[in-house]
């Protein structure tokens, strides 16, 4: 065997072990391709998983603040509702006949006597003629900033009772509001 047969068996040899390490890692690109390809979709379909999973999270939260924001707003319109009726109802006892404004104070004064003996009277100016009218001689009628009504004290001062159309009618709307609220809705 001469030099050129032993180069030819090399390079044969050589040629062999290209062609086969070629082969080797055509067959292992096409398995990397396959798998990545496979791990690609399973990527993507995790994806669009949590992006349904987030979009639904999202819409879900949306809708609870528009339902909160919807309550919101309808209990601001009745309670709009509830002080209109009110102020109607205070607009109404304050324009009532003279007749009927007498006998709603002398009921106020009778009122407040049950509780103590009565000293001094506190009255809107536009009542004072009335209370006077109706509180006994020895009681002090003064005038007051309110609307309507009476404010009570005894001789001393330390006891006061409010009967003024305002703070009645604050009593009624905290101790009423449920009722009221039936009533109107």
């Amino acid at each position: 065997m001469g030099l050129e047969e032993v180069k030819q068996d090399i390079l044969e040899e050589a040629e062999k072990s290209v062609s086969e390490i070629i082969n080797k890692a055509s067959k292992e690109a096409e398995e990397i391709a396959v798998n990545s390809e496979e791990e690609m979709h399973n990527l993507n379909e995790n994806s669009m998983e949590e992006y349904s999973k987030e979009l639904v999270s999202l819409e879900k939260k949306e809708l609870a603040v528009a339902k909160l924001e919807a309550k919101k707003y309808l209990f601001d319109k009745k309670k709009e509702i509830m002080n209109i009726v009110v102020e109607a109802a205070k607009k109404e006892i304050l324009n009532l006949s003279k007749t009927n404004k007498e006998s709603l104070l002398k009921a106020l004064l009778s009122k407040a006597e049950k509780e103590f003996p009565i000293a001094c009277v506190y009255c809107s100016e536009s009542e004072m003629q009335i209370v006077k009218k109706n509180a006994k001689k020895s009681v002090n009628v003064l005038p007051a900033k309110i609307s309507g009504g009476i404010i009570a004290e005894n001789m001393d001062k330390t006891l006061r009772i409010d009967y003024s159309y305002d703070t009645l009618f604050n009593d009624i709307y905290e101790k009423q509001l449920h009722k009221l609220a039936q009533i109107l809705f």
